[in-house]
């Protein structure tokens, strides 16, 4: 047996085996198991037409045929209606046409259908008739915003196809960003050291009232101890859009984001913030005056220190809602007032570069820069050799970046450079700021001794 006292500012009580022992009987009738089927096609060799040619020589060289053959998933859920939805991954139902089978905490099993998928936060909904279900009972959502580290939690989930498991750890992490494959990142995770195995994705995470405060969503293998859940407070909103529109309708601004260097910080003596590193064409934020270059240091009244601030936000609004942006700009504040938009499904396409290829026009010295040649070409201050040793180069300077500014002052020539630096100069700067764009129109800071 083993007893604990948990403290908070909200509660004080004893944990102990009959604690968690009930905690299990509270939240094991909400949970179920789910398994499902997918028909895909797949290209399989043809045979001889003949059984013994096909064992004595394989299948035949250069003939296929296609079949339709079932793709098979196992995961957990939870019921969080009388009216029969339940919350999964999306990654255990992996397509909206996908046959599932549900199977309850007394062993009856019914038919599902998948009622929407938000596979970028990985969430489904899935409905059941209520009248051809067996016993179940209705989880009770709680409040993820109330965890802090170190607070017991309760896994539950059917590990390896196995039946209902339940295992206790702690809240050993909030808001993490877990890296998955290709570029996408899962943002503002619950990481937990309570066992979350292959076939628990989908199950409820739970606090020690029994109250849902996650989804288990995912696991890293070579690494004990470490499983993730989605917050319940990111997922209920995103529920609420299910079942209104079948899919989660993104708010969005129209911005590519850059945090900012610690350099950057002390240059504009500002304590963090998001760099727009490049606007889209048409939307919300372009509408609205927002420029590349600028800096977020606060959206309404939540200040925003870095990128993943400034992204998180704005995802927990809604579609239509109008924000006020304090950005910093020219060294001066402004509050830009910028109505979100639906987020279109359709990825961004960006335009080739301008193959950057002329001849160096100045020195190094006469342009003022330390390791950086620059050349001229139509009305644009172009990066050309640049020193694989300068500061520049470890910031991320390369050839062909465009220099847009050095201390908010529009570049369009070299005169400009130079005037720029002079000016620096008189004012005793042993530092100035350079704005550049790359190849994609991608904007950032880039602090340059002089």
């Amino acid at each position: 047996m083993f007893l604990y006292l948990l403290v908070s500012t909200s509660f004080s009580f004893v944990i102990n085996d009959d604690t968690i022992s009930n905690v299990a009987k509270k939240i094991q009738p909400c949970v179920v198991n789910i398994d499902t089927v997918i028909y895909v096609k797949q290209r399989t060799r043809m045979g001889f037409g003949d059984p013994f040619l096909d064992q004595l020589f394989g299948n035949a060289p250069g003939r296929y045929k296609n079949n339709i053959v079932p793709s098979q998933g196992q995961g957990t859920g939870f019921v969080i209606s009388d009216k029969g939805y339940i919350i999964t991954n999306a990654h255990v139902i992996d397509n909206k046409d996908a046959q599932v089978k549900i199977t309850f905490h007394d062993e009856s099993k019914t038919d599902g259908r998948v009622v929407g998928l938000d596979k970028t936060n990985d969430i489904a909904v899935i409905k059941f008739d209520p009248e051809k279900a067996g016993d179940f009972e209705v989880a009770e959502i709680g409040d993820s915003d109330d965890l802090s580290i170190g607070h017991f939690v309760v896994a539950v989930g059917s590990p390896f196809g196995l039946q209902q498991t339940v295992t206790l750890g702690v809240v050993s992490a909030l808001k993490r960003n877990l890296p998955l494959d290709g570029n996408s990142v899962m943002e503002g995770l619950i990481q937990t050291d309570a066992s979350i195995n292959p076939g628990n994705s989908g199950g409820p995470l739970v606090n020690v009232h029994g109250q849902v405060v996650g989804i288990n969503t995912a696991i890293i293998p070579m690494g004990q101890g470490l499983g993730f859940a989605i917050p319940i407070n990111k997922v209920m909103p995103i529920v609420k859009e299910i079942f209104k529109y079948g899919k989660h309708i993104y708010p969005y601004m129209g911005v590519y984001l850059q945090d900012m260097s610690y350099r950057i910080m002390q240059y504009y003596k500002i304590k963090g913030g998001a760099v727009i590193a490049k606007i889209e064409k048409g939307g919300p934020a372009d509408k609205a005056g927002i420029e590349p270059g600028d800096i977020v240091i606060m959206a309404n009244k939540t200040k925003i220190t870095k990128a993943n601030d400034l992204v998180q936000y704005v995802r927990s609004r809604r579609v239509g809602e109008k924000v006020y942006f304090t950005v910093y700009r020219d060294g001066e504040k402004k509050i830009i007032k910028v109505k979100l938009d639906a987020k279109d499904d359709t990825s961004s396409n960006f335009a080739d570069a301008e193959n950057i290829k002329e001849s160096i026009d100045k020195a190094t010295t006469e342009n003022g820069f330390k390791g950086i040649n620059l050349t001229k070409k139509g009305n644009k201050i172009v990066v050309g050799d640049i020193e694989r040793t300068s500061s520049a180069y470890y910031q991320g300077m390369k050839e062909g970046d465009i220099i847009e500014k050095i201390d908010d002052i529009e570049i369009k020539s070299l005169a400009d450079v130079r005037d720029a630096i002079k000016d620096a100069k008189k004012k005793d700067k042993k530092e100035i700021i350079v704005l550049v764009t790359d190849e994609n129109d991608m904007y950032r800071f880039i602090i340059l001794d002089i």
